[in-house]
């Protein structure tokens, strides 16, 4: 006996994925930070992020841990927008943090994959 195997198209995978993405859409709280040299940091969800590019309406921030272990977790920023793509491949790296001294404000966190995007 053989058995029936569906077989998904990439056109179905992305329906798929945007309708996860639509789902997986939350308000969430993001932190401030300066970093070494003044450069400005950003704190979600355990993990940190430096500024890598900066553009008119948006900002392209990688994951602290990029250099380390090669984590390959993105994020762009615009306006009340937060964009995340990738997954971290290690422990979140800024629990230690004291949050009550740095500032913050809630975005609309948006969760894509690269491929689909």
């Amino acid at each position: 006996m053989t058995a029936a195997v569906a077989v998904e198209t990439f056109g179905d995978y992305n329906q798929r994925r945007l309708r996860q993405n639509t789902e997986a859409n939350q308000k969430s709280r993001l932190y401030f930070k300066v970093g070494r040299l003044n450069a400005p940091k950003i704190i979600f969800n355990g993990n940190s992020f430096n500024v890598n590019k900066k553009k008119v309406n948006s900002s392209f921030w990688r994951c602290d841990s990029y250099w380390r272990s090669k984590c390959t977790c993105t994020v762009i920023t615009r306006g009340g927008q937060m964009y995340i793509s990738g997954d971290h491949n290690h422990e979140p790296n800024a629990l230690r943090e004291d949050f009550s001294q740095l500032k913050s404000q809630f975005v609309n966190v948006i969760y894509r994959n690269k491929r689909v995007w």
